[in-house]
Formats: structure tokens, C-alpha cells, sequence
């Protein structure tokens, strides 16, 4: 663009500037330019004196803002960067119908649980044309954030039981799932359960790297426990039948079986039941266990009982009457002796001869 300060030209006469230079980069330049005088197709320059004065055309900086792209992850042991700049700091090299393409260099790491910064190092901006123009532009950088979270690992124990025999219940065995790759996972199993009742299948766990770095503390670690159950043992009392005549005394059995004494302990069986008069009842009783050095243990055992019966049946006694004759006087002949066979001593009998 030109402009004439003073003078004119004819009316019929038309001034034209050529050789405008184009400006691309930062700074002042002298905006140079050739002009002629034309009447139609005719150059009438040489009837003026021209002055030419050239002006200034001044490029000034653009203002841009530069971010890393804050980035974010699960640990894994490998160390996290920034890799691309916001999406604003991209689009902010874009000028008019001109895309510039930007280089930089990120610093900055973060590869333990935690959060630090990222910073750009180093920034280069090309034109479509390759060339540098990095100095046409001031920049303003700004850091990023660089966050490493907890992975998380499942440990699982298992359960286990068996009956009370003194000695501790252990289950080593369990399960390890989650983000265990690019780690080593040691798990020491604490939990003991020795009486009976039930406890927790406890442990610990520690997480090391392939250098034998404890990496522990890059980890949540959701622990679930097991069962250690220490049940009683079962133990089975069987008292024995038996059975008589009726004699007038109780019947006892104090006969038993057992299934399921712990070698060492003894029981101590004092029987309850018995049957005097006629009829049918149950072998009952108590038991006690003791162990060899007569502690009592019966809270050790779930003791089952079953109970012989006790039977009391009749008692078979014989009765018979004598024999007697006599000569014939008119008077009846009554004889009131008999002979009892099987009737218990101090019982007596009553009979009514008819």
C-alpha cells in the first residue's frame, strides 16, 4: 500500500507501485517499492519529479504458552515422561494459512508412586518450508504433571481344617493376581491356629523389583484370609445291651466301645442306667476324657453317645399240686400240698387250692 502525500498526478494518468516485498520474520524493515505513471498503455513518468519516501513494515513477536500434557499411570517400574504438548500449545504455532510444526524436548521423569513436574528443555518451530523460526515467537513454558499411582495386587489364602491333635494348623498355599508383572511378590504366611476354634489364615506381603529393591510401597495390596479351623475330635460312646429273667435285682451292663480316642487320653465312664422290674430302659452314662497327665479334655471331643438297653423279662416259675387218694367216708378229700419250682429266694407265694 502507498499513498501520495503531496502533489497529484493528471487526471487522465494513473500512479502504480511495484516490487512490494513480502515479510515474513521478526523485525523492521524498509517497505521498498518501484512506481510508474501510465496514461493508458503509455509510460508518462518522465513528466513528473517524483519523491519517493519508504515507509516501515515491523513484525513483532507472537506470544505463545507451551504445556506438557499432564500424564498419568498405574506403577509398573518403568519410568513415565511427557510425550506431547496440550492441544492448545499445539494449534498456538498455527497462523494464518500457515501450519508451523514444533519440536520440543521434555525433561523430567517420575517412576515411583508420587507426582512430579515435567518442563520442556528444548523448542524448535518450523515453517511449511523447513525453516527455523523459532525466533519469531516468545515463549512462555509451563510444566506439566507427572503422577504414578498404586498398582494393585490380590493375595488370597486358602482355608484349612482338621481335627484337634495339639499340634499348630498351617496352610501355606495362596493366590497372587493383579498388576504383578515386572515384579517379584513374596508372601509369608504368619497364621497358626493350635486349639480348637477358628482364626485367620494371615501373611505378609512384600514386593520386590529385579534388582531385590523392596517396591512395597508402590503397591496397594488387598489381602484376603483364609480359615484355619480346628474342630473336635469326634468320638463315639456305645454302651452294650443285656437282659435277664426277672430276680428281683437291677440289671447293669457296664460293657462299652469306643471310636475315636486320641492315643493317650483314657476315659473315665460311669454308667447311669439300669433295670430292676420288668420291662426295657437305656444303657445310659457319663463320660469324662483325660489326658496321660489327667488333665481333663473332654471340651477337645464332640462325644456322641449311643445307648445300649437294658431288658428285664418274666421269670418262669412252676407250680404243682400233689397227688392223694383215700377210701371212700363221705367227707371230701382235700389236700392242700404243693411243690414251687423257680420262685426267688425271700419272695412268697400264696396259693389258693380250689
Amino acid at each position: 500500500e502507498f499513498e501520495i502525500v503531496s502533489g497529484s498526478v493528471a487526471d487522465r494518468d494513473l500512479l502504480m507501485g511495484d516490487g512490494f516485498q513480502k515479510f515474513y520474520n521478526v523485525g523492521i524493515y524498509e517497505n521498498v517499492a518501484v512506481f510508474y505513471i501510465f496514461n493508458g498503455s503509455e509510460d508518462v513518468g518522465y513528466n513528473y519529479n517524483l519523491t519517493v519516501e519508504f515507509g516501515t513494515v515491523e513484525i513483532t513477536h507472537k506470544e505463545i504458552t507451551l504445556k506438557p500434557e499432564d500424564e498419568i499411570k498405574s506403577y509398573d517400574g518403568n519410568p513415565l515422561f511427557a510425550t506431547e504438548l496440550t492441544e492448545d500449545s499445539k494449534s498456538s504455532v498455527i497462523t494464518i494459512n500457515v501450519v508451523n510444526q514444533i519440536a520440543v524436548t521434555f525433561g523430567g521423569s517420575q517412576t515411583n508412586v508420587g507426582v512430579s513436574n515435567s518442563y520442556i528443555s528444548s523448542v524448535f518451530i518450523y515453517n511449511p518450508y523447513g525453516e527455523d523460526v523459532t525466533t519469531n515467537y516468545i515463549i512462555t513454558l509451563l510444566e506439566g504433571k507427572l503422577e504414578v499411582v498404586l498398582s494393585t495386587i490380590f493375595v488370597e489364602s486358602f482355608d484349612a481344617s482338621k481335627e484337634y491333635d495339639g499340634t499348630p494348623l498351617e496352610c501355606p498355599d495362596y493366590e497372587v493376581s493383579g498388576d504383578i508383572e515386572n515384579c517379584h511378590v513374596e508372601v509369608l504366611m504368619t497364621g497358626s491356629q493350635t486349639e480348637i476354634g477358628v482364626s485367620d489364615n494371615t501373611f505378609e506381603v512384600y514386593v520386590y523389583d529385579d534388582y531385590g529393591n523392596d517396591i512395597s510401597s508402590n503397591y496397594s495390596i488387598v489381602c484376603k484370609y483364609g480359615e484355619l479351623i480346628v474342630t473336635k475330635y469326634n468320638l463315639t460312646i456305645t454302651s452294650l445291651d443285656a437282659k435277664k429273667e426277672y430276680d428281683g435285682s437291677p440289671l447293669k451292663c457296664e460293657a462299652y466301645e469306643q471310636i475315636g480316642l486320641r492315643d493317650g487320653d483314657y476315659l473315665d465312664v460311669t454308667f447311669t442306667g439300669y433295670q430292676t422290674i420288668i420291662g426295657e430302659s437305656l444303657n445310659t452314662f457319663e463320660v469324662k476324657v483325660y489326658d496321660s497327665y489327667g488333665n481333663l479334655k473332654s471340651s477337645d471331643y464332640d462325644i456322641h453317645y449311643n445307648y445300649g438297653k437294658l431288658k428285664v423279662y418274666y421269670k418262669e416259675i412252676t407250680i404243682k399240686t400233689h397227688s392223694d387218694s383215700k377210701v371212700y367216708d363221705g367227707l371230701p378229700l382235700v389236700n392242700y400240698s404243693y411243690y414251687c419250682e423257680g420262685l426267688i429266694e425271700g419272695h412268697r407265694l400264696d396259693v389258693n387250692i380250689t
